[in-house]
Parts: structure tokens; sequence; C-alpha cells
């Protein structure tokens, strides 16, 4: 028996049918309404440098290798600060690919208003473009939706109208359900204390910085040892009723996509999720959407930037004397580059595949009590946009009822051509982290991004294949050189107060981590954190006075 016909029109599924079209705005004639002005480093036109084709000089006090925000964000407070900075990518990472004449992202993200961060926000007063990343953070909407199996309940920063959604999707427990979410917004104001006073090597870089880290951890903030009772999600509301379980059951999927652990951690899931309770953002293409910001801050400093925007600066050889990395060398170039100072921008894996055999092992060694354990998978779906839910959010965590084993999906849509806001073509890209062993082989990634596909299909957007246009798994399209997203990596058995990593000094004398592995538990905010303080490291180390100061 055939089906019926659905009509072309008929947007609405079950978690969005309490939410019927909002009636069309009544403009008066004599406004003008303008469009929203697309995400860029500053809503208003400005003329930015150009990046340089090859370096302007052959010795630099510090050179950058990848782009992963962290060390991009060091290189413009050097830079800020007097020091001459090389930025390169020998890989190519970029947050965009092209698949069949399409800009396809890498994998969405979760960011945090970059306000709530103060010693963040202090770095990027500095670089002064925190008003500009502020606005492009709001031009990209600031909502957190959660795509429940019955029903869609979507945060928002307005305590009136989040108690009103509170009662429509927990009609039965109001109370408790807005009390866990209030103690959870409020939950990292417990560890600013540890992590944002001024003059606390953290993270730390010895023995005698962790000593006096945990004596001061230990006078001012018990909550953060690990010894002691951290305020978690599950222990906000006792009793908890039915409704509150199922909330905090997704407030805890949610901290998958925030944090790079794939360990449960108390103190750093609290943290992320709390920012994030602050206002859901997103950067067009990810954090290394981020890092293309950061980087053209860079340019307008002065440094020559070669790795942004996709661009591969591949290195020929690494000059090294005994532990010390003194020179780097580019393809088809006879000048090699040197610096004091070489920083790792990528993952430390990745930096092993480039070196010498002999250095590699070394390297190697060094990163091995960091092991990538779970890997994201992202699936983009090029569709028309009339074939979209009318009450989907740009970005939304979705929760399959039908594939519980396959985890939560964050889901993002996007304009399939930015600089055309009248396209009707739209990107919507779902990632789902999944253990590493389950992506190992082509056909286990086919059946992967199939059942992420039918999630969007059956539950999410029904009716929507008449709607697709095209598909890319990244995984295929993007090439095997691209950065993996929403990484969950091994807890080292050193890790302290179950927040680091891998240290940021490395078995090379002048050579630093500045990238994700720093601070895995914290997410961005670790990666931000970590590469402020570096920036103040750094500058010591070269004796450079501060012209700001």
């Amino acid at each position: 028996m055939r089906a019926p016909e659905i009509p072309s029109d008929f947007r609405l599924f079950a978690p969005f049918a309490c939410f019927p079209p909002p009636p069309p705005l009544r403009i008066a004639s004599s406004l003008v309404v303008k469009k929203p002005a697309p995400a860029s480093l500053s809503l208003s036109p400005k003329k930015h440098a150009q990046p340089p084709t090859q370096p302007s000089r052959h010795v630099y006090d510090v050179i950058v290798l990848g782009t992963q925000p962290g060390g991009l964000l060091v290189g413009a407070l050097l830079a800020k600060r007097g020091l001459q900075v090389l930025q390169l990518d020998p890989i190519g990472h970029t947050p965009f690919y092209e698949h069949e004449g399409t800009l396809f992202p890498l994998g969405p993200s979760l960011v945090p208003p970059l306000r709530v961060l103060p010693k963040v926000e202090q770095a990027l007063y500095e670089l002064g473009i925190n008003l500009d990343l502020s606005r492009v953070q709001e031009a990209a909407g600031h909502a957190l939706q959660l795509i429940l199996p019955r029903e869609r309940f979507d945060h928002s920063l307005n305590d009136e109208e989040l108690r009103a959604e509170v009662a429509r999707v927990f009609p039965s427990s109001v109370e408790p359900v807005c009390d866990l979410l209030a103690q959870a917004t409020r939950a990292a104001e417990d560890t600013q204390v540890l992590l944002g006073t001024p003059g606390l090597p953290f993270p730390p870089q010895g023995f005698w910085d962790r000593f006096r880290l945990r004596h001061f951890a230990k006078a001012i903030c018990p909550p953060a040892l690990p010894e002691a009772d951290v305020v978690a999600l599950d222990e906000i509301v006792e009793p908890a009723s039915p409704d509150v379980l199922a909330l905090r059951a997704a407030l805890q999927g949610v901290c998958g996509f925030l944090t790079a652990f794939d360990a449960h951690n108390e103190l750093g899931e609290t943290r992320a999720l709390s920012h994030l309770l602050r206002g859901a953002h997103g950067f067009h293409g990810g954090e290394l959407g981020l890092s293309a910001l950061l980087g053209q801050r860079m340019l307008d400093l002065g440094c020559d930037v070669l790795g942004t925007q996709g661009r591969v600066t591949p290195l020929e050889d690494f000059d090294f004397s005994f532990s010390k990395l003194r020179s780097v060398t580019l393809d088809k170039s006879a000048t090699p580059l040197r610096a004091q100072i070489f920083l790792c921008a990528m993952d430390a894996q990745d930096l092993a595949l480039l070196l010498p055999p002999k250095r590699a092992v070394k390297f190697q060694r060094f990163a091995a009590p960091l092991q990538t354990r779970q890997v994201g998978l992202t699936l983009n779906l090029l569709v028309r946009a009339r074939g979209l839910p009318l009450g989907l959010a740009p970005r939304a965590v979705v929760f399959p009822k039908s594939d519980h084993a396959l985890g939560p999906l964050l889901v993002e849509t996007s304009p399939a051509h930015p600089e055309q806001p009248d396209d009707d073509r739209r990107i919507l890209t779902a990632i789902a982290r999944l253990e590493r062993e389950a992506l190992d082989t082509p056909d286990k990634i086919k059946a992967c991004a199939g059942r992420i596909e039918k999630v969007l299909l059956d539950e999410l957007c029904p009716f929507l294949d008449r709607h697709v246009l095209g598909r890319s798994i990244p995984m295929f399209a993007a090439g095997p050189s691209q950065q993996a997203v929403c990484v969950g990596f091994d807890r080292p058995a050193k890790s302290y107060l179950g927040l680091t990593g891998l240290p940021q000094r490395t078995c090379f004398k002048n050579l630093y981590l500045t990238n994700r592995q720093v601070l895995p538990s914290l997410g961005l905010e670790g990666e931000l954190l970590a590469a402020t303080r570096l920036a103040e490291l750094i500058q010591r180390k070269l004796h450079k006075h501060n012209p700001l100061k």
C-alpha cells in the first residue's frame, strides 16, 4: 500500500509540534530592515593585512607550528608585546574542505561566551578583539537546545522564559528542575578562585608549581581536590524526580562535546557545562574558525602567518643541537628559519610524524601518556532550507530514542554560501563521539555514518530525504591529514587534579606545547588558559619587556 503524499511545506515533527510557526512580523514602511552582517573578525568593514607568501626574515623569536587556537593566541600575545613571530602549518589543517563544489565544515563545536572566562577575556582585551569576538558570537545565536526523545527543551538566558519552558516540558517538577539548572550554572564560581587568581602557576610547569598550587587549593578551594567531594550533577538535587534525572542525564551527555577527556571528570565537566549554560555559541568552522580569526589578528600585528586558511607550508628538515631545536627548513628552500622558541600548536602525535626518526621516537615517548580513545565522526548533508523544522536552533544536541548506543549527536545548521544569504541551501552537520576501534575501517565508518543519517531523517527531520542534495563524510572527503574533531583522550596516571594532560615543557628544551592536550578536561577554556600562561613564561624567558606595562 502506497503511503499518502505529504505536503512539501509540512515541516513539524513531534518535539516541535507544540510550537506553531510564528505569525508574520509587521514592520512599518518607514523602517529599514538591515540584513545581519556575516560572521567575521569585525562587523564593521576594516582593511586587514594580507598573508605573505614567504617568510620576511630568517631569524625569529618564536615559531608556531600548527593552527590550534592556543598556539595562535600565544603568537598574537607575543607579537603584541614586541616579539617577532612566524606561524606555519606543515599539515594544512583547515576548518572547511571542498567536496563536489561545496565547502563543508569538519565538524561543529559548542563554545561558551568568551567574556565569562576572565583570564581569556583579559588576553583578548589586550589584543583588542574582545568586543569583535563577542559580536561574532552574538551574531551566531546563543541558544542551547536539547532534543530529548519525546520533547524539545530550549534553554534560555532569561529567567522568566526559562521557567516557562521548564513548566511546559516538565510540568510536575518545575522547582527541582529550575534548582538543577541554577546550581549547574553557578558551579564554575566554586573553582574560579583556583583557575582565575592572578599569579597562580596554572597549569603547573614543574614540582614547585604543583606544590604551590596544591597548597593553595587545600587552603582556599577544597572541592577542587580529587580526594574531596566535588559538586557534581548527580549530587545537586536529592531526592531526584524522574524529570530531574532525565534532564541531568541530558546535561551530562552535553559534556562529551565540551571536554577532551573520555573518562568522567567532575571538575572539568562541571565547569565547562556551567560556562555553556551562560550561552551556547559557535564559530563558523568550529574551533579552527576561531583560529582563523586569531590568525588575522596576528597578521594585523605584523606577524608572518603562512599557515591559516588551509595553506600548507611543508617542512623539509628539522635541525637539532643535542636536545634543542635550532631551526626548520621549508620545502624547496635552502634557508633555515631559526628561532629561540618553538611552539607545537598541533597534536603531539602529528608533530612526531614530521620529525627525524630518532627524534620522533623520543617525542612519541613524551606523548605516550595521552592516547586518543574517542573520535568524532561527522556527517554533512546539503539540504534545502524548506526541509528543515522551523523550531530547529542553529546548534542542538539530539538524544536518539532508537539508537542509544550511538550516543548524543551535536547538530549544527549553517548556510551553504555565507556570502549569499538568499541561497535556499543549508548544510546540516551532525557529529557523534565514538570509540576509535569502531572507526578503524572504511566499512565501519560508513556503517556509523548511516546510523547518524537514519537518526536525522527518522527522528529529527522526517521527510527531509526528499530535500537532501548531497552527502559528505570528512573522514573520506577531507583527506587523512585533517585534524580529528571532538576527540577523547585517556587520562594520564599523573594528571594533576584530574585536569592536566601533557606538560607544556616537552623533551626538547625550547619546544613547548600550546594545544588541546595540555588541559583536555577544560576544553577550549583550558587550551586558551594554558596559552596565556605560556605567553607570560616565554616573555620572561626571552627577557622581553612588555610595552603595555
